[in-house]
C-alpha cells in the first residue's frame, strides 16, 4: 500500500504549525473569523505527534535502539544544535532583555555562559518551535517501551490512558517543561501508533470522509464558540481531527503532490527555523506600532515566514550541498 497520504498529512501538518505560529505574530485579534481560526489551529502539533507515531510503528519492523538514536542524533539533534545557535547568542549576549517565562535576571547571575547555553538547549527556551526538541527526545529514548507495548496488543490501554493522563495535566504554559509536554502529547503520539497498526479504524471512514470533516468543522466550531476552551479539551478535539484527517488524505491526496512532498520532506527543517521569522514579525510589530487589516496580516507573514524558510533552505542547498542534510535535517 502507497504511504504517500502520510506524507501530504505531514505537510499539511507542518503547514498548519506555521499558520499558528503566524497568527501569533498578530499584535492583536478582534475579526471574529481570525479569532475562530485560531482556535482551530491552536494545538495542531497534536498532528505533527500523531504522525509521528504512525510513522514509528510503520518503520519499526526491523527495529533496533541504538541504530535507531544514532538516527536521530544525526536527523534532529545535530541540526537542532546547529540552528540553535543565532537564538542562543541573542541571550547569552543579552542583545534580547525578554522573554515569556524565564528570569532573565536569574539566567545572567546564576549561570555561566556555558550553563546558560545548556539551560537553552535542554530546554529549548531560546526559539518559540524548539520546545519540541527536548520533548521529542523523550520519545527517542522511550521507544523500546512503545515496541514492547505494541507487541503485547497493549496499544489501547495505552491510547486511553495516557489521554487521561494527559487531559488531566493539560499543556503546560509556554510548553517549558519537556516531561510535562510529553505527558501531554503522548496520547497523540499512542493513537498514531494504533491507527498505523488498525487501519480499519480510519479506512472506516474513508467513504464519507468529506462530510464527516464538514461536520467536524462545524461542531467544532459550535464548541470553540459556546464554552471557554482549555488544552485539555482541545487535545480531544485535534485527536478527533487526526482521526478524520488521516482518513481524507489516504482516500483524497494517496498520491505525490510537489508541493505538499516539499513540505512533507523539509517539515523538520521547517519547524526549526520558521521561528526566527515570525519572531522577526512580532518584533517589527511591536517596535513600529504598524496596524494591518488582520486578515492582510496573516496572509502576509505566513507567506513571508513560509518564503523565508525555504530561501534559507535554498542558500543552504547551495552552499552546504552534501552536507546539508547533517546540518539542517532535510
Amino acid at each position: 500500500m502507497s504511504f504517500q497520504f502520510m506524507n501530504n498529512f505531514r505537510g499539511i501538518a507542518i503547514l498548519m504549525v506555521i499558520l499558528a505560529h503566524s497568527m501569533s505574530a498578530i499584535p492583536v485579534i478582534d475579526t471574529f473569523g481570525i479569532g475562530l481560526l485560531n482556535l482551530h489551529i491552536d494545538n495542531c502539533t497534536i498532528l505533527f505527534v500523531a504522525i509521528a507515531g504512525y510513522l514509528f510503528s510503520v518503520l519499526s519492523n526491523n527495529f533496533s535502539y541504538l541504530p535507531f538514536l544514532k538516527n536521530k542524533f544525526k536527523s534532529v539533534i545535530i541540526p537542532y544544535i546547529f540552528i540553535s545557535v543565532p537564538a542562543i547568542l541573542l541571550y547569552v549576549l543579552q542583545i534580547k532583555n525578554n522573554h515569556g517565562w524565564i528570569d532573565l535576571e536569574w539566567f545572567h547571575s546564576s549561570l555561566s555562559p556555558m550553563g546558560q547555553y545548556v539551560y537553552l538547549m535542554v530546554t529549548g527556551a531560546h526559539l518559540g518551535p524548539l520546545w519540541f526538541v527536548p520533548m521529542i527526545v523523550i520519545f527517542y529514548v522511550l521507544s523500546p517501551l512503545f515496541i514492547l507495548i505494541q507487541k503485547k496488543g497493549g496499544l489501547f490501554i495505552a491510547f486511553f490512558l495516557s489521554l487521561a493522563v494527559g487531559a488531566y495535566l493539560g499543556r503546560p504554559d509556554f510548553n517549558f517543561n519537556a516531561l510535562h509536554s510529553f505527558a501531554f502529547f503522548l496520547p497523540a503520539y499512542f493513537l498514531g501508533m494504533l491507527l498505523a497498526e488498525k487501519k480499519g479504524l480510519y479506512e472506516s471512514a474513508m467513504k464519507h470522509c468529506e462530510w464527516f470533516l464538514l461536520l467536524y468543522v462545524v461542531l467544532a466550531s459550535a464548541v470553540y464558540l459556546t464554552i471557554e476552551i482549555n488544552s485539555s479539551i482541545d487535545l480531544f478535539i485535534k485527536l478527533f481531527l487526526t482521526f478524520l484527517l488521516l482518513a481524507f488524505c489516504r482516500k483524497r491526496i494517496n498520491h505525490k503532490i510537489v508541493w505538499l512532498d516539499l513540505f512533507a520532506r523539509l517539515s523538520f527543517f521547517l519547524f526549526f527555523i520558521h521561528g526566527y521569522f515570525t519572531g522577526i514579525v512580532r518584533i517589527t510589530f511591536r517596535r513600529t506600532g504598524i496596524q494591518l487589516d488582520e486578515y492582510v496580516a496573516l496572509v502576509g507573514i505566513f507567506a513571508f515566514t513560509v518564503l523565508m524558510s525555504l530561501s534559507v533552505y535554498a542558500v543552504c542547498k547551495l552552499v552546504l550541498k552534501e552536507r546539508t542534510k547533517l546540518v539542517l535535517g532535510a
